[in-house]
């Protein structure tokens, strides 16, 4: 056992770099399990290069879902660790530092993880760890806010990177070199998980891979090779998901034996007669020292200084490496540089407001490289306006005016082909600003337009130096005006003639998990308003009834067939914390009382049950016997809201949960404004930007637009709950956020538009098909 215990021994407790282990690899995550997709990684370096791996987890995930028992909070934390303890062991890593932080609900926020972990305390932790383990190499997750990456994992990343550098620093948390002992220690290389690009799947699918950002360096193994106890990494790790019971892995599918198909997972003395050396693109040039003067004592440092010059006609917006190559008496070394050549005047695409603060961060941090991780990608209402702003800053030596220009897909215009700016000072920003039309409203929506979603734009910025060309993309959300319901309107589960007098909306559209057809799922739905409540009708249609939870379990409805509704009454959230967020299990387990449904607010403004944070709130359902699916007609009073709602702001969506198992994990997630092909968890939320109303009749005397009829049901059975479920409150939740603007109301309406959401692309995930659970 090491002398240092690093879960169970206080962080803060003196340690001397003597009393600690020696790890030549540290992985920094967010929650147990986040390490899973790696540990076919840190397995074979153990058993080929007895590299020692460790893993700090800022939290113990006691947030998460939990499929196999009632535990929550700090009881499924110590379950949870306990899981990720045998995981881990398999890949041969002993040592685990858990942090601590608490594990709040599902975000995608990045500054709200922060916010609620504390910046200095948790830095200083990590930074503790590095510097008494002194690994060679830090590894985490992906630090930016790609569409649906885990505002954890990125808080996580971003801790990870700044305590990269703050190891080595002596003026970061100086009493714990003056106080506890512990020196400066800077780790040789940084890496991050979930590096893209593609090759052959084989035992040379290592050696083929080419990474999409050519500047990207990537390490990574084959998973096909035999471990130390006979099974593929492969299996391995397979094994380790399922160590995962809680968050329904434990039916992970068993990993390929066809090697073929197999797929590649991506010192103490002074340094005499020292020189440095550049590697530089074809055509550039450096000046600068070579030779450094005198031998470099053990544990200190110097610095070499070169001015590199790119040749003027070189390409602009183009990323490069810059490698150093260190020659000593004692051996050599390299690092590499990612730089991005710029023109003069550069033009780029407004950021969504964490976008922004992601490239604050990256630059401040040293790692502005990290920004080809992020396509900016604003969202518009569909046959709406916004504005579209081009940020400009001149990187030249001198005043620069010209033009931008914006290409836009077919099915948008702009109010201008392109718009001047004039006398941009050396290092000054500016903009411009378009006004951006769907013009053609037929245009599909969310998902289901575009590329993925994504509609291409070009961003042409041209000044007497030159132009430059960037890229970008708009998303279109679903819009619908809210009517008011029909006088005779009553929550009963059946939407009857008259009582919603707006459009049905599709709420098919799948966003995660496996593809379904309009028999296996499919959902409409309607929203209407009174005078003093939201009112929304769900109608589902589903061949299999999931696992029924029992009113103990009534939280985290994605683990099972149910709805969520997400309202954000101002249309201008970054988060759930702002929002309202319900979940609606449309059955439960509890035939005493006739099997009714309950709910619970989850992840959201105020979470628990439904009578403690939302009363006064109704929810009646509906199930079909035999069973074909269900209805869900949901009450929500204004006084429940976070906030009084914006009428031409307001944000809105419905998700509906599939699950055709009784393992306590869904398979698909659909919805109404749904997100990026590669999705399953939400980014922050979207704001698009209001328009004016159609003029014509009140929305209460507009028919619902045609189609999507409503198939024959079945007699169903009648449920009702007042005031939702009994307990339980969702946390960190992979759903998706209600999102934008749209036009201002007529005559009584109010308008809402759909949300933009999405999940990462796991690190480690075998590119064979598994069943998994649609959420942790």
């Amino acid at each position: 056992m090491p002398a240092l215990s690093p879960s169970d021994r206080d962080p803060h407790v003196d340690a001397r770099p003597t009393d600690t282990v020696d790890l030549d690899v540290l992985f920094v995550s967010a929650h147990p399990d986040d390490e899973a997709g790696s540990l076919a990684t840190l397995g074979q370096w153990n058993e080929k290069h007895g590299a020692k791996a460790g893993v700090v987890t800022i939290t113990r995930g006691e947030g998460g879902g939990n499929a196999v028992g009632l535990e929550e909070g700090p009881p499924l934390g110590i379950i949870r660790e306990r899981e990720e303890r045998t995981a881990i062991g398999r890949a041969g890593v002993e040592n685990l530092y858990n942090l601590d932080r608490v594990d709040f609900w599902y975000t995608a926020s990045a500054p709200l993880s922060e916010q609620i972990w504390g910046h200095d305390d948790t830095l200083g932790q990590i930074v503790r760890v590095i510097r008494q383990t002194r690994p060679e190499i830090v590894m985490t997750m992906n630090p930016s806010p790609t569409p649906g990456n885990h505002g954890n994992h990125q808080q996580a990343a971003r801790f990870a990177a700044e305590a990269f550098h703050a190891a080595a620093d002596p003026k970061a948390f100086p009493e714990q070199i003056t106080k506890e002992g512990l020196t400066p220690f800077r780790a040789a290389k940084f890496l991050r998980t979930g590096g893209t690009g593609s090759s052959s799947t084989g035992p040379q699918c290592a050696a083929g891979f080419v990474a999409a950002v050519p500047t990207d360096q990537v390490f990574g193994v084959w998973e096909g090779a035999r471990s130390a106890g006979g099974k593929t990494w492969a299996e391995v790790e397979v094994d380790a998901r399922r160590d995962y019971v809680t968050q329904g892995w434990a039916n992970t599918a068993a990993a390929p034996t066809d090697p073929a198909k197999i797929r590649w997972a991506p010192g103490n003395r002074a340094l005499t007669s020292p020189r440095v050396s550049l590697r530089l693109p074809q055509g550039w040039t450096a000046t600068g020292s070579v030779a450094v003067r005198g031998a470099v004592p053990a544990g200190k440092e110097r610095t070499v200084t070169f001015t590199v010059t790119v040749p003027a006609g070189a390409d602009t917006n183009a990323q490069h490496l810059v490698g150093a190559s260190l020659t000593t008496g004692q051996g050599t070394g390299r690092t590499d540089r990612a730089v991005r050549v710029v023109a003069d005047v550069r033009g780029t695409l407004e950021p969504l407001p964490e976008v922004g603060l992601f490239r604050s961060w990256a630059g401040d941090s040293g790692y502005p490289q990290l920004d080809t991780l992020i396509k900016p990608v604003p969202t518009i209402g569909s046959g709406k306006s916004r504005t579209v702003r081009i940020d400009l800053r001149n990187h030249g030596e001198t005043a620069q005016s010209g033009t931008v220009a914006l290409g836009l897909p077919a099915g948008f215009t702009a109010d201008a082909a392109t718009k001047s700016y004039a006398a941009l000072a050396p290092g000054a920003t500016g903009a411009v600003t378009f006004t951006v039309t769907n013009s053609d409203a037929s245009l599909p929506t969310a998902n289901e337009g575009g590329d993925g979603g994504d509609g291409g734009i070009t961003i042409t910025t041209t000044s007497a130096a030159g132009s430059t060309v960037e890229t970008g993309a708009l998303e279109i959300v679903p819009t619908s005006e809210v009517p008011r319901a029909g006088h005779d309107h009553a929550v009963d589960g059946v939407a009857s003639p008259g009582e919603y007098p707006g459009e049905e909306l599709d709420l098919s559209r799948i966003w995660e998990g496996q593809a379904t057809t309009a028999q296996d799922a499919s959902a409409t739905g309607r929203i209407a308003f009174t005078e003093d409540a939201l009112v929304v009708f769900v109608q589902v249609t589903d061949d299999v009834l999931g696992k029924k939870v029992v009113p103990q379990d009534c939280k985290r409805q994605r683990r099972t067939d149910s709805v969520e509704i997400i309202v954000d009454p101002k249309g201008n959230s970054s988060d759930t914390s702002t929002v309202f967020k319900a979940g609606i299990f449309p059955v439960t387990d509890d035939p005493a009382n006739g099997d009714p449904p309950c709910w619970q607010r989850d992840a959201d403004n105020r979470q628990g049950p439904g009578a403690t944070t939302a009363p006064g709130m109704t929810v009646v359902s509906k199930v079909t016997a035999p069973y074909t699916g269900y209805t869900v007609e949901a009450r929500i009073p204004f006084a429940v809201l976070p906030d009084a709602i914006d009428p031409a702001r307001m944000g809105f969506n419905v998700l509906v949960y599939d699950s055709d198992t009784q393992d306590l994990s869904s398979q698909s997630r659909l919805g109404w404004s749904t997100f990026h092909r590669r999705t399953g968890r939400p980014v922050p939320l979207r704001a698009g930007h209001p328009a004016r109303p159609h003029p014509g009749a009140a929305p209460a005397q507009r028919p619902g637009l045609p189609g999507h009829r409503r198939p024959q049901r079945a007699q169903p059975a009648d449920h009702r709950a007042v005031g939702g479920g009994r307990r339980g409150a969702g946390r960190r939740d992979p759903a998706a956020r209600a999102g934008a603007a749209a036009d201002r109301p007529a005559a009584g309406g109010r308008r809402c538009t759909g949300d933009r959401t999405g999940r990462p692309r796991r690190h480690g995930v075998p590119a064979h098909r598994r069943r998994r659970p649609v959420a942790r």
